[in-house]
């Protein structure tokens, strides 16, 4: 019997697999809150001697913000006013000066915490603001050697 050999011939056919490919997405919600913040700060009022009635001093105000925000500034009557009149005093003679503070060099437009006598203002770009404040004592008074002193609170609303 004669035997026939066939070659066998396996053929394999290479078909890429294709992987599943896909895309997903999500949302990230941002939210921002910004919260206006201003300080306020101050340098000392001092009036220079030889003080007379009628005697000026000068000051500074510094407001920092954020840019263009809108702000009132108010001065209450000090720690040793009477009523409205802010008066410094002298520990050791145990006697006042008055004075007052005024938001004009002529000093005709009381500066303070009543209506009609705060300050309004706007920072500019930076968020900065500089006022002056202009001190002065009130007329008629005996005015006697001594150290006096009061304490001024500043306010900024905004």
């Amino acid at each position: 019997m004669a035997r026939l050999v066939l070659p066998v011939v396996t053929l394999a056919l290479t078909m890429p697999v294709l992987a599943q490919s896909g895309q997903s997405s999500a949302v990230i919600a941002v939210s921002l809150e910004v919260v206006p913040n201003c300080t306020v700060a101050a340098a000392p009022l001092s009036f220079m001697s030889p003080i007379g009635s009628g005697a000026k001093a000068t000051t500074d105000i510094a407001i920092a913000c954020g840019p263009d925000e809108a702000f009132t500034l108010s001065l209450d009557r000090g720690t040793h006013a009477a009523g409205q009149l802010r008066r410094a005093y002298d520990p050791v003679a145990d006697r006042y000066l008055a004075y007052d503070i005024f938001r004009d060099p002529g000093r005709s437009q009381r500066w303070g915490d009543g209506p009609g006598e705060t300050v309004y203002g706007v920072t500019n770009a930076s968020g900065k603001a500089s006022l002056k404040a202009y001190g002065g004592l009130a007329a008629g008074q005996r005015i006697q050697s001594g150290a006096y002193a009061d304490q001024i609170v500043v306010s900024i609303n905004f």
